[in-house]
């Protein structure tokens, strides 16, 4: 196995790896390392080098498209994460009485803004 096979799989290893305990950390984490896999490419194919993967020449072009589309599926999930993240602070947060999300604090207890119920 050469050495960029190597390299990108444990990336990808380390990414989920990260990923299992927090998806928003996964993520970043996996940006983290397109752009050093993307970095590595342009310092390699700007040397007049070739990448293999899986013992087979991959072409400039076709490495770019690979990242890019790599870079492209980390941001949206990465957005994903963070929504859900955001979602699930909301419902933790949510009037147990009628289930609105719109709470503040008002003496150390929460207050509905939809039916005024309170709670601690």
């Amino acid at each position: 196995m050469s050495t960029e096979s190597i390299v990108v799989l444990s990336a990808i290893v380390l990414s989920i790896g990260v990923g299992s305990f927090s998806r928003v950390w996964g993520r970043l984490v996996g940006l983290i390392l397109v752009g050093g896999i993307l970095g590595w490419g342009i310092y390699v194919y700007g040397q007049g080098g070739e990448l293999a993967f899986f013992e087979r020449p991959l072409s400039a072009t076709w490495f770019y498209v690979a990242v890019g589309a790599l870079f492209a599926w980390e941001v949206v999930a990465l957005t994903m994460a963070l929504r859900a993240r955001r979602r699930a602070h909301d419902f933790a947060h949510a009037c147990p009485a009628c289930g609105a999300t719109q709470t503040r604090q008002v003496d150390r207890k929460n207050v509905c803004g939809s039916c005024q119920h309170t709670w601690s």
